[in-house]
């Protein structure tokens, strides 16, 4: 049997466990490679170089390098719990900083617009990448309800949206232009959320 992978569709089944060890070798030089090369440049033989294991046995486990590079990011870029001091300010700001972090300030933000343009060549990614998001969106989405619950945001406020606006302007901000994301800019997200107020250029 080839040891190439499918297109697309589930890994197949060959009725050997995961050894554990290998697993997380795997893992482990997947998300080193993704901080040293990035999306692009990673490739199974480089992963399999790293970890000390035979391409063969990464495509028994993962049928694309976009399914890899997924599950090694639910792995080694953690979720923190949204947080929950009650003050709808301070969770909110604590929860545009983490999607700061996870979306310009570590690997992940680089990554997640290459799996994206990956989706053409094999649409399962777009199910994949949509599954590591998840978490943090619902994170952001309890936190945007209690300040809703609160009174801090009006009862009917479109979430979705919401999570849209500081999510996007973070991506832009470090991918297309560039710039960091500051704690200014923080703050402005903050203040346009839950005050309506724009963000002015200070002069």
């Amino acid at each position: 049997m080839p040891n190439q992978p499918p297109s697309s569709g589930p890994p197949p089944s060959t009725g050997r466990a995961r050894n554990p060890h290998t697993h997380q070798a795997i893992l482990n030089a997947t998300v080193e490679l993704l901080g040293e090369i990035g999306y692009q440049d990673l490739s199974i033989e480089r992963v399999a170089a790293r970890a000390g294991v035979g391409k063969a046995t990464i495509y028994r486990w993962w049928n694309s390098k976009s399914a890899l590079v997924i599950e090694a990011m639910e792995h080694g870029m953690p979720l923190s719990p949204p947080p929950h001091t009650g003050d709808p300010r301070t969770d909110l700001r604590a929860t545009i900083q983490t999607a700061v972090h996870t979306y310009s300030g570590s690997a992940a933000g680089s990554t997640v617009p290459a799996l994206a343009a990956d989706i053409p060549r094999d649409p399962s990614t777009a199910a994949r990448l949509r599954q590591f998001l998840r978490p943090r969106r619902d994170a952001a989405r309890e936190v945007l309800h209690q300040a809703a619950a609160v009174g801090a945001l009006p009862v009917d406020v479109d979430i979705e949206t919401v999570i849209d606006l500081f999510v996007g302007a973070i991506f832009y901000r470090s991918l297309v232009r560039g710039l960091a994301v500051d704690d200014a800019m923080v703050e402005q997200l903050l203040e346009l959320i839950l005050d309506g107020r724009l963000p002015r250029t200070g002069n």
